[in-house]
């Protein structure tokens, strides 16, 4: 492990750490964290820092021309990264560079010092021409240019060529698919005696995310008001080698930690569901589980359903009943139809669903509320007898 102390110049921080160059010789590296000895919490932020660089610098050797690969680099990167984002964003990072970036990188050979805006753009290029979406490599450019960005930061680099690309990736909408009013009343229908009813009821009426309703607990729901606290969240996780779940009460942003009040039927379907989870209890005795025992989704044995689970059953549920293909998640955007079908405001619509922005909301679902302005103004066509009128005009 690469040895380091903190230095103050001009009343900052600095991290100094003890490198050997490619001879062998030992050399100072000074790096400026950028953080004031007068700032609140400073000197912690700064211990953190350096932290962060000796992670880095450890089992690399200091050079002008830094002979690190870019792949490699990318790797450490991330894992630096992974102190400030969820976990579920680190193993989407992980992920984009385990399987994309670093392979790419270390077959060409370069060093982070090395790669041009022209060896990014061909890698754009190779991805998209291998299938992957315009959304999916942006993601990609937002990393790889985030990771160019700390390399001026610790000055590896002086300037970012992620800056210069003259075919940048686009963002382009995603396509929202949902089921309208007839094709939600027959899932529910058809679904009615299976054992993923329950979450398939509270994900249409209620909007909720996957992670969301996984985590739902008896005790965030008031059964004489209906208001259900939405404030944790199961989500799957992946170490590399096996896949498992983990609790977390760290939401998507603030506006997903919110209340929201379900409808009365919804209220008493939930009530019958926690006799069945105590009758259930009490029949498998010892056997039944007791760390999820006050969750509201789980199997006959008090187990809780994984994420995973939901989504393959479901798509299996679908095509067994002859019902539309559509992602778990599509639900979420079938309750949003319908509650721009009733006419809720967007504003309104975005705080029920924990979005932070209601613009996103306006921007995401904006074609349902095209096609929504469009049968009202047919209705009041209709209403007015407008085609009558207009016929006996002619």
């Amino acid at each position: 492990m690469v040895t380091g102390s903190l230095q103050i110049k001009s009343n900052k921080y600095y991290c100094v750490l003890n490198l050997r160059d490619e001879k062998g010789e030992r050399k100072q590296k000074w790096i400026p964290s950028g953080i004031s000895i007068s700032e609140r919490g400073g000197k912690t932020k700064a211990h953190s820092f350096l932290l962060d660089q000796k992670a880095l610098y450890s089992g690399l050797r200091f050079s002008p021309c830094s002979n690190i690969s870019f792949g490699k680099y990318m790797e450490y990167y991330i894992e630096i990264k992974k102190q400030s984002v969820q976990i579920t964003t680190y193993q989407g990072y992980k992920n984009i560079v385990d399987k994309h970036i670093s392979p790419y990188f270390n077959k060409l050979g370069k060093n982070v010092v090395k790669v041009t805006s022209e060896d990014i753009e061909n890698y754009y290029r190779y991805k998209l021409d291998s299938g992957l979406s315009q959304n999916t490599v942006r993601k990609h450019h937002e990393l790889i240019h985030g990771c160019f960005s700390w390399a001026i930061k610790n000055r590896i680099i002086n300037e970012n060529p992620a800056d210069y690309l003259v075919n940048m990736p686009r963002t382009q909408r995603p396509t929202v698919s949902f089921y309208n009013t007839d094709e939600i009343i027959l899932l529910l229908t058809k679904l009615k005696d299976t054992k993923l009813f329950p979450v398939i009821l509270v994900a249409v009426i209620t909007g909720l995310r996957r992670s969301e309703l996984l985590g739902l607990r008896w005790s965030s729901l008031n059964f004489e008001t209906g208001s259900l606290s939405v404030n944790n969240k199961i989500i799957r996780t992946y170490d590399g080698k096996k896949t498992g779940i983990a609790e977390s009460s760290q939401m998507k942003s603030d506006s997903s930690n919110r209340v929201i009040t379900l409808n009365l039927d919804t209220v008493s379907f939930l009530k019958n569901l926690k006799i069945e989870q105590e009758r259930n209890m009490k029949y498998y005795g010892n056997a039944y589980c007791q760390e999820y025992i006050d969750y509201i989704f789980v199997n006959a044995r008090g187990e809780l359903l994984k994420p995973d689970y939901i989504s393959h059953t479901f798509k299996k549920l679908l095509i067994r009943h002859g019902l539309r293909i559509i992602r778990f998640h599509d639900l979420r955007h079938s309750c949003v139809s319908q509650m721009v079908a009733a006419g809720i405001d967007f504003k309104t619509i975005s705080s029920f669903i924990g979005h932070s922005d209601v613009g996103f909301t306006m921007n995401t679902y904006a074609h349902i509320s095209q096609e929504q302005n469009r049968i009202a103004s047919e209705k009041i066509g209709k209403q007015l007898n407008v085609s009558g009128i207009l016929s006996n005009q002619l």
